[in-house]
């Protein structure tokens, strides 16, 4: 199953590690460190405009979001309870 994350991007759910509140951008600097890092490797793709409400840490990369995490997680279990069992 596949989540969509804000945009035209969608992710295969077994791809996805966490979502975070963007809030943790201002607040955490473990969650700064880890995307200022992705950010030098080029694996963080704004799908926000810049005003992000979730961070999306997949396999591939980092993606903020525009869609709050309470969506993305309502989502989420949306297709676990349809069948899709984590792959983690």
């Amino acid at each position: 199953m596949f989540l969509h994350i804000g945009s035209d991007a969608i992710l295969p759910c077994r791809e996805i590690v966490a979502i975070l509140d963007a809030e943790l951008l201002r607040h955490s600097q473990a969650v700064r460190d880890l995307v200022a890092l992705q950010q030098l490797e080029k694996r963080v793709t704004d799908l926000s405009g810049g005003q992000p409400r979730s961070i999306v840490v997949a396999d591939r990369g980092i993606f903020l979001s525009p869609i709050s995490v309470l969506t993305l997680r309502r989502r989420g279990n949306v297709l676990l309870t349809e069948g899709t069992a984590p792959a983690r």
